[in-house]
């Protein structure tokens, strides 16, 4: 099977495919309507600023699912606000132990899923 050489549109032709488009939309299926009209913003997107290119990648991560980890937990660090320097620490001894107990409770639940997860993915390849 012979590969196609992709090329990038010229103006006239995005013109023309717009033009074409907003013609015979209502004659088109609906999901070819959705993915053509996806395809032209993502182009649009594409060929403008570095804003709108990374306004597309941003858009294309979360239809994707793939999130940054500053999005995914508030904190960056697992082990809280004792590692990030805020002072919170408490006076008392029943609530210092109190809130080690709280964060080694976190934790726990923190790596047992991350091996969790990383038990699925060891699965899943060592059964391909």
């Amino acid at each position: 099977m012979r590969s196609l050489e992709l090329k990038p549109l010229s103006e006239p032709e995005r013109a023309e495919l717009t033009a074409w488009l907003a013609e015979h939309a209502e004659s088109l299926p609906a999901p070819v309507r959705i993915a053509l009209e996806q395809h032209h913003a993502l182009c649009e997107g594409l060929h403008g600023s570095r804003y709108r290119l990374s306004q597309v990648l941003v858009e294309l991560r979360r239809a994707l699912g793939i999130t940054v980890a500053s999005e995914r937990r508030l904190s960056k660090d697992p082990l809280g606000p004792l590692s990030n320097g805020d002072g919170a620490r408490p006076k008392s001894e029943r609530a210092r132990l109190e809130l080690d107990a709280e964060r080694y409770e976190t934790l726990t639940a923190w790596h047992k899923e991350l091996a969790k997860r990383h038990g699925r993915r060891s699965e899943r390849s060592g059964a391909s």
